[in-house]
């Protein structure tokens, strides 16, 4: 007892002298408090903060507020937390100490978004790559689509045209089919969301899987790639942020194409009736006496104003996070009375409840209104129009209405200021895109999911088109069209996920099921002859003439079962399985149900020991993966057989004597109860390597892609009656290619620098066309041609026509082309006109002379991306290319030469005369015997172009400035979009895209696209 009672004693006396001694020490310290935050202002819970030369410290808390006592003698203190740069501070004299941390981008470990989840990209087996959506905030583009033009390897974005809501074409990997060759979108895991509907900074992540083991996830519907986004969310703890991001701009056209003078235009008339012994259209007789009225191209084309607004609110809470955002975009075309306006609501928050429950929601609303005119065409659109019109026409009559022009002279010709001015098209567009989930967590690294998507589109157009009195091509019945289309369609999914580590093992496992139906049902109307055009009298009712209605329905589900298996050993060995099973609607029994499996394995070299020394090699990982896919973009009921009312044209009689008439059937399409899925198979192999302590990235890819049981419609046999060709699986096609992408970035003191370049190759051929392998064309071009051709051994779409061997100097020219027989190849023609080849050596030139000259698939695209700073100044420069793709230039053939009564491009000056024998361009004249106007390649021209994509200079203002005034951030920027091209191309832009005409079948066809426009613009960003 006394023992214990001395040894308390003794505590207390230790006790108290450690006390005593400390009380000078306590006198001698200080105390410093302050605020930690990133970049964009958030507050940083958990930095670490320590006195230098001693081990007291302390964290940030959850507002990222910190105070710490420091010995008197002690002049320092280093913030640091994981994947960001550390920082050391005097601190002398100070007692609050506020500071902002950036990432360190050498070293930060990179998450990368996957199907149903994400993963360490170190952990990656697959072809995937992130998208820097920081570089896409600045650009001021009409969507997120063409802003992604030539910033990653292997992904081919086309803009079809340059309107102010341009729709985009995504190839990944090339193009794997005859029919639907877009990829995949998810957005928030709506699977199927429209791309178009998100802004660029609302973007949190964007992922696109390139291979089939990656996408096989997604099974049926990933066959030609997927996107993956994830919008921005809030964060526990984060306090509530406002964010303001706008610019205003202005477009303007590119290029102006070059036309001829009145007075040169009647100089080539007179010359091309002279060329046909016939006789001068007299009001050009006298070419000298013409003059220029109106430049049509000037008329048309505007300076178009854009802007744009977004706001945003983020923060989170203990046990929640939320974000709201809010987009205004509206941009002008750069052709008269041509528009897009697009609003955007987007809501994004999560929940937890207690430590096992979490749940959340997605939710985007978005509107867009928008008025265009068909530009594409033949002879009849808009842009045709605009150059073929007569510069000695006026625009307007002295009584303010349209001038026009006699057709019997000028073709089938509408005034262009008409066209544009008179357009009344308007599109209205509304979409519901949500998803919400509940996630469980049964057991530490045992959880399970249960999620619900819906989307809902309602698209409504009105087109009413006025009376256009003048003459030329007259319209003396006015005319008004409504359409509305209604679609929905839900997703119900659950999910049970395992994640697990133990020594050196990882083991990532995921199991789910998913059910989907989508609804679509739609309804025309139409009615002629109103007595007033006036808005207000612009409704159904108020016509009095035919009266036609019809609408459509349809509905097609998928059900299925999903299993992915990522096991890590030592982070040196990856394996990863993956298995989907889909069963759809759009398949008879039997064949409805498709099974696409993946492997994917990875080797991280450097983490072998035989790899320790090699101080300069940070990582390498060796790549490879196979696996299959499914594409069922066919109608819902196309395995059914159809029949076609006999009404209008047609009635069946039965009964004797007098017979009486009946409405009947007859086939429409035979029924195929043997259709199934495209399958595409898909081998990879890659290599990431990461060196120089991170500063030099470069992943290398090659890949081998080939797609099966393709959907094709061949002639059907007359045997069966008069029905339609019959869908069936029939076709394979093969592509291949190879990709790069390298990088470098550093940072020296106040200045950083990230270097990119990424370029791709493609190689595609058609394999089979099945058992009839019979060609199959493309759509005709003015009625009369077909341009492009698929067959066998030839790339999807290729151009189809006769290859010219220059141009007949002179009439001996003309009589010694001849073949072994002494027979004329071509005995109309004339000095002035075409010669073609005879390509089959047949000794006549027929139809069987024409061949491949080219196709739209670039040789190899790239793209070179430069990222520059220095202290508060950034500069973004990217410039995109297209190498050895062939562009069909339908305008030239329209404008090239004579032929019809139009206007033409200033190149014809340079026509064969008799003085001017060396000519590339052929003789003037009406009637061309010589059909110098079948296609061939004096229309093909070389699409390969170098674009400016765009350059953007910002400037962030100080923050000791920015929060005199109540804000953490302020940055001002300006910005140009297409600021120029360097290309051989003749038209308006080799930017051409898919004609929606023949789709992929028809690529690079220049009808006269909306040119695409240069841009430039001036934006802020405010974080408050």
């Amino acid at each position: 007892m006394i023992s214990i009672y001395k040894s308390r004693y003794s505590a207390i006396i230790l006790f108290a002298i450690c006390l005593i001694m400390e009380i000078p020490l306590w006198a001698q310290q200080k105390a410093i408090q302050g605020t930690v935050k990133d970049i964009e202002g958030n507050p940083m819970p958990g930095v670490t903060i320590m006195v230098d030369g001693t081990n007291i410290g302390t964290i940030t808390n959850t507002d990222g507020k910190y105070s710490i006592n420091i010995p008197e003698k002690r002049k320092s203190l280093t913030f640091s937390f994981l994947g960001y740069i550390s920082q050391t501070l005097d601190i002398v004299g100070q007692q609050t100490i506020n500071v902002v941390l950036k990432e360190d981008l050498m070293k930060i470990e990179e998450v990368v978004v996957i199907g149903y989840g994400q993963q360490k990209k170190s952990d990656l087996s697959g072809a995937i790559v992130n998208v820097g959506v920081d570089k896409l905030e600045d650009v001021a583009s009409p969507n997120l689509v063409s802003a992604l033009g030539g910033r990653l390897a292997g992904v081919y974005v086309q803009q079809n045209g340059g309107g102010p809501n341009p729709t985009t074409s995504i190839r990944i990997r090339g193009t794997g089919t005859l029919n639907d060759n877009n990829p995949l979108i998810v957005i928030d895991d709506i699977i199927g969301a429209d791309l178009e509907s998100v802004n660029p900074t609302d973007i949190e992540t964007m992922t696109v899987l390139k291979d089939a083991s990656a996408a096989a996830i997604y099974g049926s519907r990933a066959a030609s790639g997927v996107v993956l986004i994830k919008t921005k969310r809030g964060r526990s703890g984060m306090r509530p942020t406002v964010k303001f991001d706008a610019y205003y701009g202005f477009s303007a056209r590119s290029k102006k194409l070059d036309m001829l003078s009145a007075s040169q235009l009647a100089t080539i008339y007179n010359e091309a009736s002279d060329n046909d012994n016939t006789p001068r259209l007299e009001e050009f007789a006298n070419p000298s006496a013409m003059k220029d009225v109106t430049d049509w191209q000037d008329e048309v084309f505007r300076t178009a104003s854009m802007q744009s607004y977004n706001v945003s609110l983020t923060g989170g809470g203990e046990n929640n996070n939320y974000n709201l955002g809010f987009t205004a975009q509206d941009n002008d075309g750069i052709l008269r009375n041509t528009y897009n306006k697009r609003y955007t609501l987007r809501i994004n928050s999560d929940y937890k409840l207690g430590k096992k429950f979490k749940f959340g929601e997605s939710i985007n609303l978005s509107f867009k209104q928008r008025r265009g005119v068909d530009t594409r065409g033949d002879n009849v659109g808009a842009m045709i129009q605009t150059l073929a019109y007569h510069p000695d026409v006026p625009v307007y009559n002295e009584d303010g209405t349209y001038h026009g022009v006699f057709s019997s002279n000028y073709g089938d010709l509408r005034n262009p200021v008409g066209i544009f001015e008179r357009n009344t098209q308007r599109n209205r567009f509304f979409q519901l895109e949500g998803n919400a989930y509940l996630q469980y967590e049964i057991l530490p690294g045992f959880s399970a999911k249960v999620s619900g998507s819906l989307k809902v589109i309602d698209n409504d157009t009105k087109t009413f088109n006025v009376k256009e009195p003048e003459p030329g091509k007259p319209n003396l019945v006015n005319g008004l069209t409504m359409f509305r289309a209604i679609n929905i369609g839900w997703i119900g999914e659950g999910f049970l996920y395992y994640d697990k580590s133990f020594q050196q093992h990882k083991i990532n496992a995921m199991m789910g099921f998913s059910a989907m139906k989508n609804t679509g049902e739609d309804l025309s109307a139409s009615k002629s002859g109103f007595d007033f055009e006036y808005p207000t009298f612009q409704y159904l009712n108020a016509g009095t003439l035919n009266p036609v209605c019809y609408g459509g329905y349809g509905e097609d589900g998928l059900v299925s079962g999903l299993l992915r298996l990522n096991y890590s050993y030592a982070d040196k060995y990856i394996v990863a399985l993956n298995m989907r099973a889909d069963g759809s609607s759009k398949f008879a029994k039997g064949n409805r149900w498709g099974y696409f499996p993946s492997f994917s394995a990875a080797w991280r070299m450097t983490q072998e020991k035989f790899m320790n020394n090699i101080s300069w090699l940070d990582d390498l990982k060796l790549r490879v993966s196979y696996g299959s896919l499914g594409n069922q973009s066919v109608a819902s009921y196309a395995y059914m057989a159809t029949y076609t009312t006999s009404l209008p044209d047609g009635r069946y009689t039965f009964g004797p004597g007098t017979q009486t008439l009946y409405q009947g059937y007859y086939a429409g399409v035979m029924a195929n109860p043997d259709l199934k899925w495209e399958t595409t198979t898909q081998t990879n192999v890659g290599i990431d390597a990461a060196l120089l302590k991170n500063k030099l990235l470069l992943t290398l890819d090659y890949y081998d892609k080939r797609t099966k049981d393709i959907l094709i419609n061949p002639p059907a046999l007359g045997a069966y009656g008069s029905i339609g060709n019959q869908l069936i699986n029939g076709a394979t096609v093969h592509n291949k290619g190879f990709e790069a992408t390298i990088t470098y970035r550093d940072q020296i003191r106040d200045f950083s620098y990230d270097v990119s370049f990424n370029i791709s190759s493609y190689k595609n051929k058609v394999v089979s066309l099945g058992n009839d392998a019979q060609p199959i064309y493309g759509p005709k071009f003015r009625d009369a041609y077909s341009i492009t051709r698929t067959d066998v051994g030839n790339p999807i779409g290729y151009f189809y026509g006769y290859k010219t061997d220059g141009i007949f100097k002179s009439e001996e020219e003309v009589k010694t082309y001849t073949n072994s027989k002494g027979e004329l190849y071509q005995p109309l023609a004339k000095p002035g006109d075409f010669r073609y080849a005879d390509i089959n050596n047949d000794g006549v030139l027929d139809s069987d002379d024409r061949t491949n000259l080219g196709d739209a698939i670039p040789d190899f695209c790239y793209g070179l991306n430069l990222d520059l700073g220095y202290k508060n100044f950034d500069l973004n420069i990217f410039m995109q290319g297209v190498q050895g793709t062939q562009i069909w230039n339908a305008i030239r053939y329209t404008f090239g030469f004579t032929g019809l009564k139009y206007n033409y491009f200033s190149e014809i000056m340079g026509r064969w005369t008799p003085d001017n024998v060396n000519a590339t361009v052929p003789r003037a004249t009406w009637m061309d015997p010589n059909n110098n106007k079948r296609p061939s390649d004096y229309y093909l021209e070389d699409g390969s172009y170098l674009r400016m994509k765009n350059i953007s200079l910002g400037y962030t203002i100080p923050k000791a400035l920015t929060r005199k005034v109540g804000l953490e951030k302020i940055r001002f920027y300006i910005s140009a979009q297409n600021l120029f091209t360097i290309t051989s191309y003749s038209g308006y832009d080799p930017e051409l895209g898919i004609d929606t005409v023949g789709a992929d079948l028809e690529s690079n066809v220049d009808r006269g696209q909306y040119p695409q426009s240069k841009s430039y613009s001036f934006g802020v960003n405010l974080v408050f």
